[in-house]
């Protein structure tokens, strides 16, 4: 259900199934329903219904998920080896391909070109086509078009490059990213974004350290920090504009037995370029008040830097009231962390603050001008 749905710049996408059986070990099944809303009206623009006989949904957790293109044009759908292919205006069929798309899309003129871990694949939008266009080892992350042409992060060896893909000539540029402080042969790599400013933002993960490294469009380092292991979820934090001035590491500890335990979810947000540096936390003595590694929400707002943490498990099905919320081990609930660099302070914050309205909000998907999230009615059925 964490991938069920995904945002542009001015709609809502989601796929819902059918739920024939509607006790506790049902399942969904099809026939399908992706439906399209307008984000600020709210109004359901077009829907599109599909069964198993032209493509199969798993069921399996993260197993079948959303995509875009850059151009607002085309909406993707895998699942099973498969990718089913949408108009984004009207939800009309274009077609199903057989390979499942990877998180970067990008369309020029007759072709789209999808980026995976083992290289570039272009569609053809005529006669669905694939075939590879360009073969590397290209790190996981949300690539970014700048001025035409395509960015993203690759590896060879341990050396990383930031690569300019010309859709226009199906040709890779690659550029050598030379200061690396978290180069020990031992990290693996994530891209954590580029901003619209062309600023890669990189994560890099051993057993020991969690590094986030930003280079500028000239590939020279303009910031780095770390946290002493590995159990740290990196966030980049983007302003309404798509210009990433914060980041944020979130993770969660205990101290303390018996009576005294306490859970703490903790929310760490770095100034990239002001020297900015705020810890906040809160506690539970039932159990985690939040999932750390969950950032549903994180944005600059108004100068200030809001991180929202969400929740998975608040109550147990078909117990009553035996069994569920703090009291009884289930304390986690959606959490906001506000920080204002010009005041110099941390606070909690209130989710009506952002309009979330719910404390039980457990997933959130994000644009460079809309944020969504969502919250699962345990009940079979029901979504």
């Amino acid at each position: 259900e964490d991938q069920n749905f995904i945002v542009d710049e001015e709609r809502l996408f989601k796929i819902d199934a059918t739920w024939p059986n509607t006790n506790i070990n049902g399942y969904p099944e099809s026939p399908y329903t992706i439906s399209c809303w307008q984000a600020k009206t709210g109004n359901l623009i077009w829907t599109y219904t599909f069964t198993d006989q032209l493509m199969t949904v798993s069921n399996r957790q993260n197993e079948s998920v959303f995509t875009q293109d850059d151009s607002g044009r085309y909406l993707f759908f895998s699942s099973d080896g498969k990718t089913l292919m949408l108009t984004k205006d009207n939800g009309s069929f274009i077609t199903v391909l057989n390979m499942e798309i990877g998180d970067n899309v990008f369309s020029e003129g007759d072709s789209v070109y999808t980026l995976k871990e083992d290289g570039i694949y272009s569609i053809s939008l005529q006669s669905g086509q694939t075939k590879k266009v360009y073969r590397g080892n290209i790190a996981k992350g949300a690539a970014r078009r700048l001025e035409g042409k395509i960015h993203f992060l690759a590896l060879e060896g341990m050396t990383l490059f930031r690569c300019i893909f010309d859709p226009t000539t199906e040709k890779v540029r690659l550029e050598r990213i030379v200061d690396n402080p978290a180069n020990d042969g031992l990290v693996s790599y994530k891209l954590l974004g580029i901003d619209v400013s062309g600023n890669i933002i990189i994560n890099a993960i051993t057993s020991y350290k969690n590094t986030i490294m930003v280079y500028g469009r000239d590939n020279r380092l303009s910031f780095t920090t770390f946290m002493t292991n590995s159990n740290y979820t990196a966030t980049p934090v983007y302003d309404a504009g798509g210009n990433c001035n914060y980041l944020a590491y979130t993770w969660e500890t205990r101290s303390g037995s018996g009576s005294s335990r306490r859970y703490y979810t903790q929310v760490k947000v770095m100034g990239i370029y002001n020297g900015y540096s705020q810890t906040n936390n809160v506690y539970d003595s039932n159990g985690s008040p939040s999932i750390a590694s969950n950032v549903i929400f994180a944005r600059e707002l108004s100068g200030k830097v809001h991180v929202c943490t969400g929740a998975y498990w608040t109550w147990i099905l078909n117990t009553n009231s035996y069994g569920n919320g703090p009291a009884h081990g289930y304390p986690e609930r959606t959490k906001v962390f506000t920080f204002d660099p010009v005041a110099g302070t941390a606070m909690m914050g209130n989710v009506n603050d952002l309009g979330l309205g719910l404390v039980t909000r457990e997933y959130g998907v994000f644009s460079d001008t809309l944020a969504a999230v969502q919250t699962g009615n345990n009940n079979p059925g029901l979504s």
